[in-house]
């Protein structure tokens, strides 16, 4: 068996997992066969990556079903923090996707810090907000520093945040100052 690199390094078991464990996380239909042989493809070659919007898909669908079964691989509780390995940079290119897939699988409450994780630092990028106890309307009133918008129930948000913090207050909660950096501010106003 060769050594799998990359963001399938740790998750040696890949080839064990069932084909409708994958499946389950993709939004368009891919035939068994070909998913198995896209599967076998990256345990022998995982340094290979996405050509296609297909292949990227699929590989995020694999990122779901590693983060599904080891969720403290990127979530530490205890902490309240979300830690990115840099190499998922590498494979997907946009932060932003990477965190979106990791937050269909975890259920975060309140503010969770996002750091980034290389070979020689941890450096934080950014925040995700999930308010609790929301009124059920179809949308919420945010502050933005001072700055008001409305933000749909059932939406994921990224708010640019150039600066290190941003005063966000949510409907009628109180204001908190979150964290901003190279991935910003995530506002998740998904039911979880």
């Amino acid at each position: 068996m060769p050594k799998l690199t990359g963001i399938f390094e740790e998750f040696k078991e890949l080839e064990r997992v069932p084909v409708e464990e994958i499946k389950k996380w993709l939004k368009f239909k891919v035939e068994p066969h070909n998913l198995e042989n896209f599967i076998a493809n990256r345990v022998l070659y995982p340094q290979t990556v996405p050509v296609t919007l297909e292949d990227l898909l699929i590989d995020l669908a694999i990122l779901r079903e590693i983060v599904n079964r080891e969720p403290s691989r990127v979530f530490n509780g205890v902490l309240n923090r979300l830690t990115i390995p840099g190499e998922l940079i590498g494979r997907f290119g946009d932060l932003r996707k990477i965190v979106a897939a990791i937050l269909d699988i975890i259920s975060l409450k309140n503010i969770t810090q996002v750091f980034l994780k290389t070979n020689t630092a941890l450096m934080p990028v950014g925040s995700i907000l999930t308010p609790v106890n929301l009124p059920a309307l179809p949308v919420v009133g945010v502050y933005l520093d001072g700055k008001f918008t409305n933000l749909k129930m059932g939406d994921l948000a990224f708010v640019t945040v150039p600066q290190k913090h941003i005063r966000v207050r949510i409907a009628n909660l109180s204001e908190i100052l979150a964290t901003g950096g190279t991935l910003g501010t995530i506002i998740d106003l998904r039911n979880h």
